[in-house]
């Protein structure tokens, strides 16, 4: 119940929403090396995948968990697990990648 505590995290909730799907908005098309139609495309999808969390997730908030909301809080956290597990993974596989690269080029 402690009111800062609660103004900070709706404010990193926010901030680090928008900001992800910025990164992604402006990383995508300049990496793709392929026609104008397909980044697009590309974008168009980014924009619907980020938006479909917006039509379901009222569902994990309802009124009888105030002022908690522990089912929601909830599925952010594991969310955000989830994430950070598959960033590591996916680090993890590129270095394996990039070592059997190294290898078949003799370096």
């Amino acid at each position: 119940m402690n009111v800062a505590a609660r103004y900070i995290g709706v404010i990193l909730l926010v901030s680090g929403t928008y900001n992800g799907l910025n990164l992604q908005l402006s990383w995508e098309p300049n990496l793709v090396p392929a026609p104008h139609s397909k980044k697009a495309a590309l974008i168009a999808i980014a924009n619907h995948v980020s938006q479909t969390s917006h039509w379901f997730s009222p569902y994990f908030f309802p009124t009888s968990q105030e002022p908690f909301y522990r089912l929601g809080g909830g599925l952010i956290l594991f969310g955000c697990l989830c994430t950070a597990l598959l960033c590591w993974g996916i680090k993890w596989w590129a270095k394996v990648l990039n070592k059997r690269l190294d290898e078949r080029e003799g370096e």
